[in-house]
């Protein structure tokens, strides 16, 4: 479910890119790569590490699964 929720949100974020940035000395920069961070249960739910996945929304959502589990295990190893 993580994966499907995850891959939904990283192409709403492209659709609504336009709107996606950070105010910089008062204006407005859009970002050029879009984020998704997913908030994953290291030590049983003790603690939570955010993975962050960029332009996902070019993946298709079996990248996007892969990607996800490979940056988790990383995580839940502490070599990310």
């Amino acid at each position: 479910m993580t994966h499907v929720a995850g891959f939904a949100i990283a192409i709403g974020l492209h659709k609504m890119r336009r709107d996606v940035g950070r105010i910089v000395w008062g204006f407005f920069k859009r970002s050029e790569n879009i984020g998704v961070t997913i908030l994953v249960d290291v030590e049983g739910g003790s603690d939570l590490v955010p993975i962050t996945l960029f332009n996902a929304h070019e993946m298709t959502l079996i990248d996007f699964a892969k990607k996800v589990t490979e940056k988790v295990l990383l995580a839940r190893n502490k070599k990310d």
